[in-house]
């Protein structure tokens, strides 16, 4: 539900994502929205929405990322504990190698714009879309 006077703030309260409009927008209808549009654009907000549907990529790229290496880290502590009847890192040295090799790449992944900029290929994505199958093939 989109407004930006006094009447429609009912309606944004109730609905479910409540969008006040415009920079002449009442208080009231302000305080009630859950997004503000402050440039008298309506096109900001299908912005928004492609860049956050875009943002499910980044996700998945991050999240297959993170849980691909740490299957690595796991496999050889397992396979090497299994060989050499000890571990082979005791648990700082596990921490930091956790550390290093997971925060910078997540970040650098996460933090990234998009790769595509076709209008039409962020519509697909979403968490259903993004956190399914799609993420199982990344991590593999």
């Amino acid at each position: 539900m989109t407004g930006d006077g006094a009447n429609d703030v009912a309606a944004i309260r109730l609905a479910d994502v409540g969008i006040a409009l415009g920079r002449r927008a009442t208080s009231a209808a302000r305080s009630a929205a859950d997004v503000v549009i402050t440039d008298d654009r309506v096109e900001t907000l299908v912005d928004a929405v492609l860049e956050g549907r875009a943002m499910w990529s980044s996700v998945r790229d991050a999240l297959s990322l993170l849980v691909g290496g740490n299957l690595g880290e796991l496999a050889f502590i397992l396979m090497t504990s299994l060989a050499t009847g000890a571990s082979p890192l005791n648990a700082r040295q596990l921490l930091l190698v956790n550390l290093l090799t997971d925060a910078a790449p997540a970040l650098t992944i996460a933090m990234r714009p998009p790769r595509t900029i076709d209008p039409e290929h962020p519509l697909t994505e979403g968490p259903e879309a993004s956190l399914g199958r799609a993420l199982e093939r990344d991590v593999v």
